[in-house]
């Protein structure tokens, strides 16, 4: 194969390659009926999570860049945390 056919081929397969998508920067729950603690009833709201941190409990549609898992019938209480990591040693 003449060189200058090798070059010009290169240069088209490297056009070519593939872009690869950006990794998702977190997870939304969707539709999760939310207790958030102040005593009022459970509303169906979305919940932003990054790394292992709620960012976000907000209605709407959820945000573009996150991987959207659909928890319709779950009940979230963000914040709270086993009672019996608090009881005493007896």
């Amino acid at each position: 194969m003449p060189r200058r056919m090798l070059i010009w081929l290169a240069l088209g397969l490297g056009a070519c390659a593939p872009t690869l998508p950006e990794p998702p920067k977190g997870f939304v729950l969707v539709k999760a009926s939310v207790l958030d603690g102040p005593g009022s009833d459970a509303r169906s709201v979305n919940v932003r999570v990054e790394g292992d941190t709620i960012v976000g409990v907000e209605e709407g549609g959820p945000p573009e860049g996150y991987e959207v898992i659909d928890a319709s019938g779950f009940t979230l209480a963000p914040g709270f945390r086993r009672s019996a990591d608090f009881a005493p040693d007896s």
